[in-house]
């Protein structure tokens, strides 16, 4: 029999009076293996924290038979001395201070925090955030062998895969429970919107057959209620008694056939108010980004770098490394934790020695630490302000990325990591630049978003450098690779 470990019963949660989850039954059981899934700002980490404890509903109860470890999304976990030295070392976890580590190296630390000590639960938000395939692969070989239940927010469709048996997808405030990892969940889904796709085709023939019936059965009963009142507006001859009484039932005959015909007519309007309206498809219009001229670049190779030597924390991670960026192509720059990648990014940027720029690049920059305070403005004052993109650029770049019309008045303090990291996504596309440098611009975004990143970084009009460990991502938008090897940084 099933052991339950986790039950929340008519549980609702808002936020400053937006409704963020309702839920009238959630049950987790045993041994269970859970991914928690769904778009930005739906409310993912904030159904994590309620099972953790680290938030109370606004109605409703969440039961907890077992006690569980979190690892958080943002920020950095409890410090604990007694965490596992094993653990540490094969995370690769370094003694360096934190303010040293890389994005990687800062989650390896969490993971060996979390993995320290035995818990019957484990609770982890993101996990997988900046990690290398090394460390990745670690995580999922630990998962495998952890005896509890697990519950995972995660964005990384290949980890999922290959960690959980059960999906949570959050939707319109609900929880939908999907069996299987989550190319089962992908395949469930596929098969209801192709449902939903035949439902509107069946519909939509519905409704205008419906209509078209309507239309006939209102002119046909004109008609009927016009031939009857002449009738009875005839005058009747008293040696035409017979063909009066013939007129008279002809006439009797079309005023009921009219009756008939209005009652089906109000039959078949009841029919169309129960198909309600007709659900809408969502068609992606294209984006396009005008060219500046003002900014075009002639030079091949715009960026260029020549015995560029880059040390952090005296240790050298490159020597004299020889390399150069085509014009107008996506460069993916790869390499494990700590290698030096952000590093890079930071010199180019900067210009600094061996780096070698075209006049005329101007850099568009994410970084990969930019979860500064967010401001207090609405999500479109913001971008207007801080770009020089028009109103309707700038509202086609959100409507990409996920934002709905109502939500461009909501204050930029207000969202979600995933959502402000949007928000930060369409500040840099929106920039006066012909060279965008994206350091992990994948983290924390749903997969719908990531789609997205992929049309915007397709359409830009310029050279692209990032930096990302999602692999369906990069195989979707690389042309160029590159990954440090032994102190170099190499086209592979």
């Amino acid at each position: 029999m099933e052991t339950l470990v986790i039950e929340l019963t008519a549980v609702e949660l808002s936020y400053q009076g937006n409704l963020i989850l309702d839920i009238p039954h959630l049950s987790i059981y045993q041994w269970e293996k859970i991914g928690i899934v769904g778009s930005n700002g739906v409310g993912k980490s904030t159904l994590l924290k309620l099972i953790a404890g680290k938030l109370d509903p606004d109605k409703g109860i969440v039961k907890r038979h077992i006690d569980s470890r979190y690892f958080s999304q943002l920020g950095r976990g409890e410090r604990k001395s007694d965490s596992n030295g094993k653990i540490n070392s094969l995370l690769k976890v370094t003694h360096e201070r934190i303010g040293q580590l890389s994005g990687g190296q800062e989650t390896r630390l969490k993971l060996a925090e979390v993995f320290g000590t035995y818990s019957e639960g484990l609770l982890l938000d993101e996990p997988t955030t900046h990690l290398d395939d090394e460390g990745k692969n670690f995580l999922i070989k630990e998962l495998e062998n952890y005896y509890g239940t697990l519950l995972i927010v995660s964005h990384d469709r290949g980890f999922l895969d290959q960690t959980v048996s059960k999906i949570i997808e959050i939707k319109d405030h609900q929880v939908k429970v999907y069996q299987g990892n989550y190319y089962d969940y992908q395949k469930q889904v596929a098969e209801e919107e192709l449902a939903n796709e035949r439902e509107i085709l069946k519909i939509t023939k519905e409704r205008n057959r419906l209509s078209q019936l309507q239309k006939d059965l209102q002119k046909q009963a004109q008609g009927a209620e016009k031939v009857s009142h002449s009738q009875k507006q005839r005058q009747i001859k008293p040696n035409r008694l017979a063909g009066t009484k013939e007129k008279g039932s002809i006439a009797k005959g079309l005023h009921k056939r009219s009756k008939g015909l209005h009652k089906r007519s109000k039959g078949v309007n009841k029919r169309l108010e129960l198909l309600g309206e007709t659900p809408r498809r969502t068609v992606q219009v294209p984006i396009t980004f005008q060219p500046n001229h003002q900014l075009t670049l002639h030079n091949n190779f715009p960026i260029r770098g020549e015995s560029l030597s880059l040390v952090r924390n005296q240790k050298v991670l490159l020597s004299k490394s020889d390399f150069q960026f085509d014009l107008g192509k996506v460069h993916v720059i790869q390499g494990p934790n700590g290698c030096g990648k952000s590093s890079l990014l930071k010199q180019i940027v900067a210009g600094q020695a061996g780096v070698y720029l075209s006049p005329k690049v101007v850099f568009g920059y994410l970084e990969q630490d930019s979860f500064r305070q967010p401001p207090a403005d609405s999500l479109l004052s913001y971008l207007l302000k801080e770009t020089s993109g028009s109103e309707t650029l700038i509202r086609s770049v959100l409507h990409h990325l996920g934002f709905e019309h109502a939500s461009l008045r909501t204050a930029v303090s207000n969202l979600s990591g995933g959502e402000y990291l949007k928000v930060l996504l369409a500040k840099t596309f929106l920039s006066e630049s012909n060279v965008l440098i994206l350091d992990e611009p994948t983290s924390f975004l749903d997969v719908g978003t990531m789609e997205a990143l992929q049309r915007l970084i397709k359409a830009y009009q310029g050279t692209v450098i990032l930096v990302a460990h999602d692999e369906y991502f990069v195989a979707a938008v690389g042309e160029v690779f590159w990954e440090f090897i032994d102190e170099k940084l190499v086209r592979i």
